[in-house]
């Protein structure tokens, strides 16, 4: 499914304006985030906001489909001093996208969705109706954003987007950025587009006590078992039961119990966050995915038991490998100073830092990337003195430029020690194929025991 049929399946209509659906932690309900008008008898704030067997919400539905396009409203939450609402619905099949819980750049290309009332009077069906305006961030304050309507658009063609989300899309992962609610002035001569902030949203959440939007992954790290291991073979068939093995290891470890994600975030913070880089970076799946690959690999470098990983346990394996999460596709030598900015004084004699994109562009020639890559940098670190002189220490103090500490790129890792060995493994049984990737792979991380709680 593209970007934009994601988009429109999570875009619905509310009365006559747009709403957004996410969906919570429980699966017993989603939400729609709008703007509160939407749902109000008539605009202004003092107008009484409709109850929710008066409030009309429609999706899109697929062709072919037989089900209805009205979606049941179960109760409505609003802001009282501001233009902000959350229904309450029933389950809708949508999947997941992102919240953008970061504050968004000036500039910055986002894309509107929503159902214009111009098309209402012109389309026949709601799949129609559908329309999408490009924006750029042109202001920010904190109650709102402001955007530069890339499309034209009068005011009369900007009515009935109200509700409807402002998208961010990065490396081909979808955030809700903003609900779009007014032109930023009433007589919209400059055309530009006002929006909340998704954090008025989030906070509304939070006063109702209700289930905050996060991926499933981020309450059970078990949801991104699946995808651990995942290379593009030769022969899918070689790596078989090297993979079956893997996941079993895996699964053992999450059976026993592994920390939920959003806990460890909370607690671990500081071992995983890098600085300057977005703090939704850490709630992206891919780096979950490498976490649970590397407690996989820990056991076979170790030849330890499963057990139960608690934060005690996780912040000691943080102490042996330094996981350096960049959410990204474009090539490693592009994030040299990232990599330089992290602090590794918690990592101990022989530690590693792990460096992991989501991309496998432009591998390095080694797993273990050249020391000469990182020390043409120490000379231009005036990057980060304005707005962070104390990264200035931070990279002058670092272990990578004396190479007490190896950065280990994850990507040519598997590649090395995995994937360019599959017809070896291929004519391996489980067990022998699994002390084969354990010899390989102690190359590169670093033996310790795991401690008990």
């Amino acid at each position: 499914m593209s970007e934009e049929e994601i988009i429109q399946r999570h875009t619905v209509k509310v009365n006559h304006g747009s709403g957004v659906v996410m969906q919570p932690s429980s699966g017993n309900f989603s939400y729609v985030f709008t703007a509160k008008h939407c749902i109000q008898e008539s605009e202004g704030n003092d107008k009484p906001v409709l109850t929710a067997d008066k409030i009309t919400v429609r999706k899109l539905v697929a062709q072919g489909e037989v089900a209805s396009d009205e979606v049941l409203v179960l109760e409505r939450y609003y802001c009282n001093d501001k233009d902000v609402a959350i229904l309450k619905v029933s389950t809708q099949s949508v999947g997941m996208i992102n919240v953008c819980k970061n504050e968004l750049e000036l500039g910055e290309e986002l894309y509107l969705w929503g159902f214009p009332g111009y098309a209402e009077e012109q389309e026949k069906t709601l799949a129609d109706e559908i329309k999408s305006l490009a924006l750029k961030v042109h202001r920010r304050e904190q109650l709102f954003y402001e955007f530069r309507n890339e499309s034209f658009g009068e005011l009369q063609e900007i009515e009935g987007y109200s509700g409807g989300g402002i998208f961010r899309i990065r490396e081909s992962e979808i955030y809700l950025a903003a609900i779009e609610n007014r032109m930023a002035d009433g007589e919209a001569h400059h055309q530009h587009i006002a929006g909340l902030p998704i954090k008025l949203f989030m906070n509304l959440l939070c006063e109702n006590d209700l289930p905050s939007i996060s991926a499933p992954h981020m309450h059970n790290i078990a949801a991104v078992k699946g995808k651990i291991f995942n290379f593009n073979s030769i022969d899918p068939t070689n790596l078989i039961k090297a993979k079956a093995k893997l996941g079993q290891i895996a699964q053992s470890y999450i059976s026993k119990g592994i920390t939920r994600p959003e806990e460890i975030i909370n607690e671990l913070k500081g071992s995983l966050q890098i600085p300057r880089r977005g703090k939704d970076e850490l709630e992206s799946e891919h780096l979950w995915v490498a976490l649970l690959e590397l407690i996989t690999l820990k056991h076979l470098v170790d030849k330890s038991e499963e057990r139960k990983l608690g934060i005690l346990e996780l912040n000691n394996l943080f102490e042996s490998v330094r996981l350096i999460f960049i959410n990204s596709k474009e090539s490693w030598r592009r994030f040299t100073h990232y990599i330089l900015y992290t602090d590794l004084s918690q990592l101990k004699k022989d530690g590693i830092a792990l460096l992991v994109l989501i991309g496998a562009e432009d591998l390095p020639d080694e797993p273990v990337l050249d020391t000469r890559c990182f020390s043409h940098f120490q000379h231009n670190i005036s990057s980060a003195i304005e707005e962070h002189p104390y990264l200035i220490d931070v990279v002058e103090k670092s272990p990578i430029l004396t190479g007490e500490v190896k950065v280990v790129h994850l990507a040519k890792l598997h590649r090395k020690c995995f994937l360019d060995n599959e017809f070896e493994l291929r004519d391996l049984d489980s067990n022998a194929a699994i002390a084969f990737l354990s010899d390989k792979y102690s190359n590169y991380i670093p033996k310790s025991e795991l401690k008990n709680a």
